[in-house]
């Protein structure tokens, strides 16, 4: 009897378990459907909320926004959608207002391209053609799709050598910091170097010779005044990898007056190498700058570089 009132038992849940599964179905079909017209209704809604006016003010606000092909998309639905509104010859000067802007955005554009090649033959050096055509992706939107794609494909052109030149400056960076370092711990600051070419009697033979010729300012920054100063410089042949000369100023000496703190003095001299006759042609040349100060060990400071220009 226990196993046939459990017989049933089961029989009959299982039924409940089948008529509640095709009621969940039902009611799932059932909710399927409303959302279905609900979405239908919005719509419908929608549509009738759509107006002249909502057209026009959406296309002014896309239009200030500079979004031109939006603007004129609106308002080509708003003269599909409402042909007898009075808006529809404002949306026809509209567009012809935005077909003219974007007529003149397309002649600065090809502009720009075409004088872009001779702005970057101006810049001194790659880095500052990076920074041109970086001023210049700023400045103009991706409406602007020729002028991106040349940046772009110049950007290519131009990156091995701003990688090379981003690299010089780093070491230069490194290098100037490294002689601050040195010139702090001297207790000296040097500044407005110049270097140029020109022309130098040679007592010995008697002559002229056209020699590179360097000059600086050196100034005292420490608490001690300096008596004994000497600056030297080796002249380099760049290309040939030569010692081409050397110069040398005895800035303070014994007799002389010394440099107090926070006065400066004018540091120049020549190379004790010259030619006999060069005023247009000048070789790649630099120079190593060593200081002595108060009897000391010449302090290699920096190497300059000797500018191709002649200065009587």
């Amino acid at each position: 009897m226990n196993k046939i009132k459990i017989l049933f038992f089961l029989v009959f849940s299982i039924f409940l378990v089948s008529c509640n599964d095709e009621e969940l179905n039902k009611l799932k079909q059932e909710n399927e459907q409303l959302k279905t017209k609900i979405e239908m209704l919005e719509q419908e809604n929608n549509k009738l909320k759509e107006t002249a006016e909502m057209y026009w003010q959406n296309a002014i606000e896309s239009f200030n926004n500079k979004k031109y092909f939006e603007t004129k998309d609106t308002l080509k639905n708003l003269i599909d959608n409402f042909p007898t509104s009075d808006l529809v010859e404002k949306a026809k000067e509209k567009i012809k207002e935005i077909e003219l802007i974007e007529k003149k955005k397309i002649e600065e554009e090809n502009k720009i391209i075409k004088t872009l090649p001779k702005e970057l033959a101006k810049v001194k050096n790659a880095l500052d053609a990076e920074k041109l055509l970086n001023d210049l992706d700023k400045k103009y939107d991706d409406t602007y799709s020729k002028l991106k794609a040349v940046i772009s494909a110049k950007r290519n052109e131009l990156s091995e050598k701003i990688e090379k030149e981003r690299k010089r400056k780093e070491e230069q960076l490194q290098k100037e910091k490294e002689m601050q370092n040195k010139l702090k711990e001297l207790g000296i600051e040097i500044s407005n170097i110049r270097t140029y070419w020109t022309v130098s009697g040679d007592g010995l033979a008697m002559r002229s010779l056209v020699v590179p010729y360097f000059r600086m300012r050196i100034k005292n920054i420490g608490d001690k005044p300096i008596t004994k100063l000497i600056v030297k410089g080796s002249f380099k042949l760049i290309d040939k990898r030569e010692i081409f000369g050397d110069g040398i100023s005895y800035v303070i000496g014994y007799g002389d007056a010394p440099i107090v703190s926070n006065y400066s003095k004018e540091v120049f001299f020549g190379c004790s190498t010259g030619y006999t006759n060069l005023y247009y042609s000048f070789p790649n040349m630099d120079m190593d700058l060593y200081i002595n100060i108060n009897g000391g060990e010449d302090i290699f400071i920096t190497t300059v570089k000797i500018k191709k220009v002649f200065q009587d």
